[in-house]
C-alpha cells in the first residue's frame, strides 16, 4: 500500500469516479498518479487533478 499525499487522499475519496479510476490502475501506475499529485502546488492543481482522473475514467467505460 502506499502512502497517499494528504491533498489527494481527502480529494480522490470524495471523487467517486477519480477514486474508481485510481482503484482500478496497476501498482505501477498507482504510484505514477502519486507521484505526479506530490508535484502538484496548490489546493486548486489538487482539484484539477483529481477532475482529470475522474473523466480517465469516464473515457475507459465508454
Amino acid at each position: 500500500m502506499f502512502h497517499l499525499p494528504l491533498g489527494f487522499g481527502l480529494a480522490i475519496a470524495q471523487n467517486v469516479q477519480a477514486k474508481d479510476y485510481f482503484m482500478n490502475l496497476s501498482q505501477q501506475e498507482q504510484q505514477e498518479v502519486i507521484h505526479r499529485a506530490k508535484q502538484l502546488q496548490s489546493d486548486k492543481d489538487m482539484l484539477n487533478y483529481i477532475e482529470y482522473l475522474a473523466k480517465q475514467n469516464n473515457n475507459s467505460t465508454i
